[in-house]
């Protein structure tokens, strides 16, 4: 079915996401065709926040977000000049880059801004989780297990992941983060 709407648009990624938690796989051809409609829809307007998805409540929060951190990233890498297949990547990369969130126990997810201890730790490990999970959906351009393995790293290396030694994150990872601090 054609995307023509966010709505469509957060729809598919839902899904996809929903998916993805449940266990049944993750379905990046529907999730390409978003990115796809995104840029779409960049290309007759150039300006990120036109296109960005409005709240549809708790529950369609995780699509809302990665939807919109996608919008915000291409749009960004439009403005940097990026090559239309990299801004394929990336806007992909930026759809996934919290799936590891959506993997852990829901109550932690509902309660994330009050968690404490061991809790917390769950949160801090969720770019470990995602990446771990995503090594096995297939199909996914290497810039996606890095951003979403790195996305929480300061650019002098510090952040989380926790790493044995700090280093810079790469840029693709940089880039994503910054639509990301703006979504939250």
């Amino acid at each position: 079915r054609k995307l023509a709407s966010v709505r469509d648009r957060i729809a598919v990624v839902d899904d996809c996401l929903s998916g993805f938690a449940a266990g049944a796989g993750l379905a990046v051809g529907d999730l390409e065709r978003v990115v796809k409609a995104v840029h779409e829809s960049l290309d007759g307007d150039p300006d990120p926040l036109h296109h960005l998805a409005p709240w549809e409540g708790e529950a369609r929060w995780p699509a809302v977000r990665a939807y919109n951190t996608c919008v915000l990233t291409v749009g960004l890498a439009l403005l940097a000049d990026v090559g239309p297949a990299l801004r394929r990547d990336l806007g992909l990369a930026a759809m996934l880059v919290d799936c590891g969130k959506l993997l852990l126990p829901a109550d932690v997810q509902a309660r994330e801004l009050e968690l404490r201890g061991d809790e917390l730790e769950l949160i801090i490990d969720h770019p470990r989780s995602g990446f771990e999970a995503l090594l096995g959906a297939g199909n996914l351009p290497p810039q996606a297990l890095i951003a979403v393995y790195e996305h929480h790293l300061a650019y002098n290396g510090t952040g989380y992941p926790r790493l044995p030694r700090p280093r810079r994150p790469h840029p693709v990872s940089r880039l994503i983060s910054v639509a990301v601090a703006f979504v939250i």
